[in-house]
């Protein structure tokens, strides 16, 4: 059944991005509301996005197309770089005035980079080391100002254990009887022996080396082992661009 994936889907697993989230949410609840009333210092919004710029200026990129500036910040910005992918959590202070560029004007209070990474092409002699232990796919999305696929999944395993994730292309299983590229998200847990309770996290994927040249969208095919007792993912989705996205 095809299905298209919404848009608003080796490197070591981050901890539960829930964790995050209610971390986050916790710190702010005792004082905070959302509503779309206006704004105040206690209310805070929480979005994906992408850095464009450097810790001395920049603005973040939500997904949702939002340019914020952050006029100030709770928290360090050492190791912030252009194109990092974050979580954020931010209040919004004012509304820029048109024609600028930027939308709003904000308070960071807390922000946590999210694994971004390319496409691998799987070959013998790496194999072993991308592994293919269950990974359960909760939810995706597409970032197309930036080609981005999103990915959150669940996982077995210990936080004090490093695993490996990755999205890859088997050139012996590149493209499905539809045109689609097939997408593998592989999981190596590295002998990880725990299995409870299930940990979480989120990756966004650069889907730029699927494009297509003459046509401004790409079938693709996204395929998952899943943990055990559970039926494999295995859903289609279509990337869209254009021109303006390239330089991304």
């Amino acid at each position: 059944m095809k299905q298209e994936i919404k848009k608003t889907l080796s490197k070591k697993i981050t901890p539960s991005i829930k964790y995050f989230l209610f971390s986050l949410i916790t710190i702010f609840m005792a004082t905070s509301c959302l509503d779309d009333d206006g704004y105040s210092l206690d209310k805070f919004w929480i979005d994906y996005g992408v850095i464009e710029g450097t810790k001395e200026s920049f603005t973040i990129v939500t997904d949702n197309g939002l340019v914020l500036f952050p006029s100030a910040t709770a928290i360090s910005l050492e190791g912030l770089e252009d194109g990092m992918r974050v979580l954020v959590n931010y209040t919004i202070l004012g509304d820029a005035t048109k024609p600028s560029e930027i939308d709003h004007y904000v308070k960071i209070n807390g922000m946590r980079k999210v694994l971004k990474k390319g496409i691998i092409t799987l070959t013998p002699e790496i194999v072993d080391s991308i592994g293919n232990d269950g990974v359960r796919i909760d939810n995706t999305w597409l970032t197309p100002t930036y080609d981005l696929l999103n990915i959150e999944f669940s996982y077995e395993g210990s936080p004090y254990h490093t695993h490996f994730i990755n999205l890859v292309i088997d050139p012996e299983d590149a493209v499905d009887d539809q045109g689609n590229v097939i997408l593998q998200l592989r999981h190596n847990k590295k002998g990880d022996p725990y299995t409870r309770p299930l940990l979480n996290s989120v990756a966004s994927f650069d889907l730029k080396s699927i494009r297509k040249e003459g046509t401004n969208e790409v079938g693709f095919r996204l395929k998952a082992k899943n943990i055990p007792g559970l039926e494999d993912y295995d859903q289609t989705g279509v990337h869209k661009y254009t021109e303006e996205t390239e330089s991304n």
